[in-house]
């Protein structure tokens, strides 16, 4: 079943029906679409889509995380968001500008941790540590469907190639990660490559897909089902790789899925004035990254450790997840504030 999001601004303000309609119409097409569909999953949603009824909150909205959340709950009937909310959508080591940029919304981000490194810059109260959205996504295949895709795979491994984001390009050499994956196919029946939509739209999928693989993508940063789109994709799979450090590994243990990282090199390049490049450069040689990092280096026979799971939990809160009645009960305390 196809959930069609209800979004809402702020009390007061004129909800643009059509674009509502518009909008919940291009994720339920985008729903039915294979995952392998990658150039319409990858296709931009227009921001004032979002915007034109959510004001401030649209970056509660990225890749679906509210409305994961409200599922979860069972408060997906809900038609508002809590205004001022922050929702953190990609792991953070280090505050910087984008999360400075928060500090005084209401934020729901991963870890105590986290809540303890904005509480170095705001007194503000309202920050709760709650686990990755991503944690709380259901999947978009139901179980018959993802038997008959796991049938289909056989023993899968997932792989998941350097990103870029809004405003900023990734470049690397993607050599030396293509010549790992060839080693790999000797031990699994399938490998799959997930490409983020912007990067699909770069074209830098190509060389994976002359390469034989099959790619996967996600969707769009926009699209309601992208977690749970994603959920699935770490369900089909038995074990994951990539060439960086990303969301994906704790995400990747929270399932239960091992994971082993490449040592790469990539430049981050920005494609948009008042990029982050500068940012996640300095986040890359701070303590915090490189531990996350040297947990997973050196990881070919894809095992699970105890520091792996510790370090994962310090930044990705699996912890810190909530039961249905502990979510519902903070997210009813935003709304009444």
């Amino acid at each position: 079943m196809v959930r069609r999001w209800q979004l809402c601004s702020a009390p007061g303000r004129y909800v643009d029906k059509e674009v509502l309609y518009n909008y919940q119409k291009e994720i339920q097409r985008r729903a039915s679409l294979p995952f392998q569909s990658i150039d319409a999953l990858s296709q931009p949603i227009p921001e004032e889509w979002v915007k034109a009824y959510a004001l401030d909150l649209h970056e509660a909205l990225y890749y679906g995380a509210l409305p994961a959340l409200l599922d979860y709950t069972g408060m997906s009937s809900f038609t508002m968001p809590p205004c001022n909310l922050g929702i953190q959508h990609g792991y953070v080591f280090e505050i910087r500008t984008w999360e400075k940029s928060k500090l005084e919304k209401r934020n729901l981000v991963w870890s105590k941790k986290l809540v303890d490194m904005y509480h170095e810059h705001t007194s503000n109260p309202d920050v709760y540590a709650i686990g990755a959205a991503f944690f709380y996504a259901k999947s978009l295949l139901n179980q018959d469907q993802i038997e008959s895709e796991k049938k289909r795979l056989g023993k899968n491994l997932l792989a998941f190639p350097m990103h870029s984001q809004g405003s900023v390009d990734t470049n690397y050499d993607p050599n030396k990660f293509l010549n790992i994956l060839s080693e790999e196919r000797r031990r699994f029946d399938t490998v799959r490559v997930c490409m983020y939509w912007k990067d699909i739209l770069r074209g830098t999928h190509k060389i994976f897909e002359d390469a034989g693989y099959e790619i996967v993508c996600n969707g769009h940063i926009f699209d309601l089902n992208f977690l749970r789109r994603q959920k699935t994709l770490f369900e089909l799979a038995d074990a994951t790789i990539s060439n960086g450090v990303g969301s994906h590994i704790g995400y990747s243990l929270f399932m239960e899925k091992p994971h082993w990282l490449i040592d790469d090199e990539y430049e981050y390049v920005d494609s948009k004035q008042g990029g982050d490049a500068k940012d996640l450069t300095d986040v890359s040689q701070r303590d915090n990254f490189k531990q996350v990092k040297n947990a997973f280096l050196d990881n070919s026979d894809y095992a699970i450790t105890q520091i792996q799971r510790d370090i994962i939990d310090e930044f990705w809160g699996i912890s810190d997840m909530k039961s249905p009645d502990e979510l519902r009960e903070l997210l009813l305390k935003l709304y009444d504030l």
